[in-house]
């Protein structure tokens, strides 16, 4: 980490350190980036088998790759499902690794994966909320560490998991940028709502009104709640991608979400945290979906195989053939530490990490978010506490109280 500044703009922006200098991922802009929706041929014919043969064929060069044993992180979301039911296509029967939050989900997992011929196994998010009192010790002192509880929480459960040198990860990031990643509708609102104030709303509203960058995820919490005006790291963030003109139509907004969310976020950021993994463990890392045939199969399907832009559903397709093969249909979900935990018990925590009482009143006395809201920034927080411990820097006030806000 260079300085203080670059600290603050990683926390406040989920974005490692590794990765802050934008030469390192984005390297052309975004008149010339290659997923725009106005680039897409739409010639590939629209075939669920076809998709199928090429998730499986992008399986088996990827994993060929390596001479260690794959093991599949698979979740119930539609990517790496796809990677397992491709992987079995090309012959393949790996070992799984899933963190679940629930006792539904992970048998979920388990039917699809022994179904497929895979052998999953799993840790509990509860786990590792049981650990939590040790949980700054088992970060590893390494730079590149990401600032949220993803990583965090993948870390320790793959540290439960006994991973190590002799492991091929298998991630199923690596499709959004191609295979329409189209906002949420709460995302689509925010910014709305921002250009409706023309970047100005007023203070009750400032956690929901989110400017482009914010409204596809380029924010934590706590930086919307803690700090939502410091422009010189606003303006940061804002020099990473320059467009030509405001944002006025979805299509648009979904062509630079591709760019942003799909390019920098998901690839490089999201990417960089298994990446990271990888060194920590000795790992190998690898990417099927990033595979050039594959992705380029994907893009230039026809846009109604992709996604709907009046129903927000993306990745058509991929969900028809799921729904095919595996009667698949969930929604959307993730894996959120801090519902496991009280309030009462956070605060705790980070009274015990040393956090000044006035950072942590801006939290518990923000009328404007509720307790949820509430809890995912005192989380955030306390793992960006553990952080600096491993870092070497305990000077909490200066950073928290001059820094922050």
């Amino acid at each position: 980490m260079n300085n203080l500044s670059d600290l603050i703009f990683s926390f406040q922006y989920l974005v490692p350190p590794s990765v802050l200098d934008q030469h390192k991922l984005i390297k052309t802009d975004y008149k010339n980036f290659d997923y725009r929706l106005d680039k897409s041929r739409g010639d590939s014919s629209s075939s669920i088998q076809l998709l199928l043969n090429e998730i499986s064929a992008a399986t088996d060069r990827t994993i060929r790759q390596s001479t260690k044993s794959p093991l599949l992180l698979l979740s119930s979301g539609k990517d790496s499902i796809g990677l397992a039911l491709g992987l079995a296509e090309a012959g393949f029967s790996v070992d799984t690794f899933s963190l679940v939050s629930d006792p539904e989900e992970k048998a979920f997992i388990e039917d699809v994966a022994r179904c497929l011929g895979h052998k999953p196994s799993f840790v509990f998010t509860q786990d590792i909320v049981n650990q939590l009192d040790s949980l700054s010790e088992c970060l590893p002192s390494n730079s590149r560490i990401c600032l949220d509880q993803a990583l965090v929480f993948m870390h320790a459960a793959l540290r439960l998991h006994g991973v190590g040198d002799d492991t091929l990860l298998i991630d199923g990031m690596g499709n959004d940028i191609y295979f329409g990643h189209l906002p949420s509708v709460d995302q689509t609102r925010s910014y709305r709502l921002y250009q409706f104030f023309l970047g100005r709303p007023p203070s009750v509203l400032d956690f929901y009104a989110r400017n482009f960058l914010q409204a596809n995820g380029m924010s934590t919490v706590t930086g919307k709640l803690i700090a939502p005006s410091i422009e010189r790291f606003n303006q940061r963030a804002g020099d990473l991608f320059k467009f030509d003109s405001p944002v006025f139509n979805l299509q648009e907004f979904v062509s630079r979400r591709a760019y942003v969310r799909g390019l920098f976020i998901d690839e490089g950021v999201y990417s960089e945290k298994t990446r990271i993994l990888g060194d920590i463990f000795g790992a190998d890392v690898v990417f099927p979906w990033s595979d050039s045939e594959l992705s380029d199969y994907c893009f230039n399907l026809p846009q109604q195989s992709r996604f709907n832009l009046k129903s927000f559903r993306n990745k058509v397709l991929l969900r028809d053939l799921l729904f095919d093969r595996l009667d698949y249909d969930l929604p959307k979900r993730g894996i959120d530490a801090y519902e496991y935990i009280s309030e009462e018990v956070l605060i705790s925590m980070l009274i015990n990490a040393s956090i000044p009482d006035s950072f942590i009143a801006k939290i518990s006395k923000n009328v404007a978010v509720n307790h949820v809201v509430k809890k995912r920034a005192y989380f955030e927080c306390f793992i960006f506490t553990c952080y600096l411990n491993a870092m070497g820097i305990s000077d909490f006030e200066s950073i928290f109280l001059n820094g922050l806000c």
